[in-house]
C-alpha cells in the first residue's frame, strides 16, 4: 500500500518531539530534538521555496484546518471533552495570530486561518498502540484532516519513540504534517498528547511524569504549530539554553512556544516569532500590505558559493528580544534542489522601524550520547537536510541595519559572507567588530569548531587567570605552579 510521508525534508521517521526534564535532581540524557529551521517543517521537492500550507479555501478567504479527535479519553482525570477544549481554545490562538504596526492603536490581524472538526470530530475509536499507525502513516488518499491523539498510558509515544519504556516519561507530545502525494499541500497531520503527564500522579518508577495544565496546554500549542507545518525557532537562544524547567530562567516570555524543549509556562502565550513565522505561512491580507519583509542570502566566503544552515535574524531596534525573527539560510528549498542555496526571508517588519538583520550559528550544546562521547543536542536526527550537523565556526555578524517606508515593502538585503574562524587573520577573531558579542557568550576555536560558553565559564576563567598572573607577577616559578596545580598522590 502505498502512504503518505510525514517527512518530506525531514529524514524517514523524523517528526517532532517536545522534552522536558524526567528527573528532577538527577542527571538527564536528553533524547535529542531536531535542528531549528525558523520557518517551515516539511518542504516538498519544488524548486519554488514556497513550502506547502493547509489549503486555501476561495470561498472563505481562509487556509483551513479540518480535524478529528481521538474518541478515548486523555486519562482518568482528563476527559475527553475536556481534552478537545483545550485543543480548540489552543487552535484559537494561532488564528488569533496578531501583530502591532508602527503608528497604529489597535493590533492587526495577521493570519487568514480557520479550523473546523472534520464531521463530528470523532475519529469513531479509541486510537491506541495497536491502531496508532494508520493516522500517522496513513494510506494515499484517505486522509483529508488532521489527527489529534490521546495517549492515556504513554504507550503510543514509546513506540513512536522506537520502544524505549523512559521516553514516555520524558516526551510530552509529538507533532507533524502530512503532505499529499505532491508535497505541495498539507492534507493532514496528527498530534499525539501523552496523558501521563496531568493524570495526577507522580511515580517515577514507571516512568510517570507530571507538569501543570498550563505547561501541558503550551505542549499542544507547540504541537499544533508543527502540525500547521511550523519548524523549530532559534530566537533568543541564549536565554532560552539556560533556562531550566522548574527552576531558574530568566525573561521567560522571550522564549518562543516553537523553541524545542518546554522550559516554562510563558510558551503558552505565543512570541512575536511564533506570530510572524504563522503569518508568513498563513497570511491575511493585512498581513501582506501592511508589513515589510526582507530577502537575502548567506555564502561562504572562502568557497565563494551559498551556505545553508546558518541562522539569520532580525531584531527590532530597542526591543531585540520581544520584536524577533528568525530563519535559517537554505530551509526553504530541499536538499534535491538546494545545490546548494543560501537563501532566507524575515517577514512582518512593521513600516518606520528600525530592524538591525544578522547571523549567528545554530544552538550548541554538548549532552552525553548513548556511546559514552558527547554530542550537539540539537543536531542529531536533523530536520534540515542534509545538515545533521550544521555548520560551526563562524560565531556571528552584522548584515544591515533597515527600515521600510511602506507596508507591502521588499527589502533586498546584501549577501553576507561568512568567515570561518580558521578562515580569519591572525588576531581578528569572533569577538572583533561586526560579530555578535554582546550577549554574554564567547566562541572558542578548535580545528574549526567552535565551542560555545557560558558566560559564568568565561568569570570563572577571568578569576582564574588573573591569579595566574599574580603569581608570576610575584616571581612564582613554573615548578612551583605546577606542584601547585598537580594532583595529591
Amino acid at each position: 500500500m502505498n502512504r503518505l510521508e510525514t517527512s518530506s525534508r525531514r529524514k524517514p521517521g523524523s517528526i517532532s518531539k517536545y522534552w522536558i526534564p524526567a528527573f528532577a535532581g538527577m542527571t538527564l540524557l536528553f533524547s535529542l530534538s531536531p535542528v531549528f529551521a525558523g520557518g517551515p517543517y516539511q518542504l516538498g521537492s519544488s524548486i519554488s521555496g514556497q513550502p506547502p500550507r493547509w489549503p486555501y479555501h476561495n470561498s472563505e478567504q481562509k487556509y483551513v484546518v479540518k480535524w478529528k479527535a481521538d474518541g478515548g479519553r486523555l486519562n482518568s482525570r482528563v476527559s475527553r471533552e475536556t481534552a478537545i477544549g483545550w485543543v480548540e481554545q489552543i487552535f484559537d490562538k494561532w488564528k488569533a495570530a496578531s501583530l502591532s504596526v508602527e503608528g497604529e492603536n489597535a493590533p492587526v490581524a495577521t493570519t487568514a486561518l480557520k479550523s473546523v472538526p472534520e464531521g463530528d470530530g470523532n475519529v469513531g475509536v479509541d486510537i491506541t498502540k495497536e491502531n496508532y499507525e494508520v493516522y500517522v502513516h496513513p494510506e494515499m488518499g484517505s486522509l483529508v484532516h488532521a489527527t489529534i491523539i490521546f495517549d492515556e498510558d504513554g504507550s503510543i509515544i514509546t513506540a513512536l519513540s522506537n520502544g524505549d519504556e523512559l521516553a514516555k516519561g520524558q516526551i510530552v507530545g509529538y507533532g507533524s504534517p502530512i503532505l499529499d502525494g505532491s508535497a505541495k499541500t498539507v492534507i493532514g497531520g496528527f498530534v499525539v498528547l501523552n496523558g501521563l503527564f496531568v493524570n495526577g500522579q507522580k511515580d517515577l518508577r514507571v516512568h510517570d511524569n507530571e507538569i501543570s495544565p498550563e505547561d501541558f496546554k503550551a505542549v499542544i500549542l507547540h504541537e499544533i504549530g508543527h502540525m500547521l507545518n511550523l519548524d523549530h525557532s532559534a530566537v533568543n537562544q541564549n536565554t532560552a539554553m539556560v533556562c531550566v524547567f522548574g527552576e531558574s530562567c530568566d525573561n521567560p516570555k522571550d522564549i518562543p512556544t516553537m523553541w524545542p524543549e518546554l522550559l516554562t509556562g510563558d510558551q503558552y502565550g505565543l512570541h512575536h516569532d511564533d506570530i510572524v513565522t504563522v503569518s508568513w505561512l498563513y497570511p491575511s491580507k493585512a498581513f501582506n500590505e501592511k508589513f515589510c519583509k526582507a530577502m537575502g542570502s548567506v555564502k561562504n566566503k572562502k568557497k565563494n558559493e551559498p551556505m545553508a544552515g546558518v541562522h539569520v535574524v532580525g531584531e527590532g531596534v530597542g526591543n531585540p528580544a520581544f520584536d524577533a525573527r528568525g530563519m535559517v539560510s537554505g530551509v526553504l528549498y530541499p536538499e534535491s534542489v538546494r545545490s546548494p542555496n543560501g537563501d532566507y526571508i524575515l517577514a512582518g517588519l512593521s513600516p518606520k522601524k528600525e530592524y538591525e538583520i544578522r547571523y549567528e550559528e545554530l544552538p550548541y550544546k554538548e549532552v552525553p550520547s548513548g556511546d559514552g562521547t558527547k554530542t550537539n543536542k540539537y543536531s542529531i536526527a536533523s530536520g534540515f537536510e542534509p545538515l545533521t550537523n550544521p555548520p560551526r565556526g563562524f560565531g556571528g555578524g552584522d548584515i544591515r541595519t533597515i527600515r521600510c517606508e511602506s507596508g507591502g515593502e521588499t527589502i533586498n538585503l546584501p549577501v553576507a559572507a561568512v568567515v570561518f574562524e580558521e578562515d580569519k587573520p591572525i588576531g581578528q577573531t569572533s569577538e572583533s567588530p561586526g560579530t555578535e558579542s554582546t550577549k554574554g557568550w564567547c566562541a572558542l576555536t578548535s580545528r574549526g569548531s567552535s565551542f560555545t560558553l557560558h558566560h559564568h565559564a568565561v568569570e570563572i576563567f577571568g578569576i582564574f587567570g588573573l591569579f595566574v598572573l599574580l603569581l608570576w607577577r610575584f616571581g612564582a616559578r613554573e615548578k612551583s605552579f605546577s606542584r601547585f596545580i598537580r594532583r595529591p598522590r
